[in-house]
């Protein structure tokens, strides 16, 4: 079955659609427990790949402690013949993350850590029909380890073609334009594929 993919995603008209209907929620919200969050993936083009490794966060605003709470962690990646990756820590810090001085509030807020990533080298990639698994050892000597993944044969591209488009709107002079991103290829259906758009642009004003 040919398949086409378009990278549109209407998040203004979603966003519109909500904000007619806001019901609040009064109850209390329990205090979570100490899950370890693992977010990332790999692939077969060079690194440096991202895998984040945090703690559940509260429910709560980054000033009550909402934000993701980081790990120290001994991370790597092991492939189906014992080979091991070990990926390096890199804390990302940020600040302002909201209004230090709200109006009336006196409290300022410094430098706070939103994220503990840990990357492999720019010279590791996935190699296709290669199994990979993650492996997390917590400051506290916790292991995790997820199961050997398959990275399977990337599928190959029929076509790939781009549009222009203009974006009518009664609010500006000059009208919003981009362009439309298509890709059309074949999927095997006897196995699980798995797709992402990595776009890359340069921009000019004229």
């Amino acid at each position: 079955m040919k398949t086409m993919i378009k990278n549109f995603i209407p998040i203004l008209s979603l966003l519109a659609g909500l904000s007619n209907c806001i019901s609040p929620v009064d109850r209390d919200i329990e205090q979570p427990l100490n899950i370890l969050v693992i977010e990332g993936f790999i692939d077969n083009d060079f690194g440096p790949h991202e895998i984040e490794v945090s703690l559940l966060a509260n429910f709560a605003s980054i000033a009550d402690g909402g934000n993701k709470r980081p790990v120290d962690a001994d991370v790597r990646i092991i492939d189906d013949l014992g080979n091991s990756f070990q990926l390096t820590r890199e804390t990302f810090i940020r600040e302002d993350l909201f209004n230090p001085n709200p109006p009336g509030c006196s409290a300022s807020v410094g430098e706070i850590e939103v994220t503990t990533n840990y990357m492999t080298e720019s010279t590791f990639r996935g190699m296709p029909g290669r199994s990979y698994a993650l492996e997390v050892v917590t400051s506290d000597r916790t292991v995790y380890r997820s199961n050997f993944q398959e990275l399977p044969l990337p599928v190959a591209i029929d076509s790939a073609f781009v549009e222009f488009v203009t974006i009518p709107s009664n609010n500006e002079i000059v009208p919003t334009t981009g362009i439309d991103v298509y890709a059309i290829w074949q999927d095997n259906s006897e196995i699980n594929n798995f797709h992402f758009w990595d776009v890359d642009g340069t921009y000019r004003i004229s």
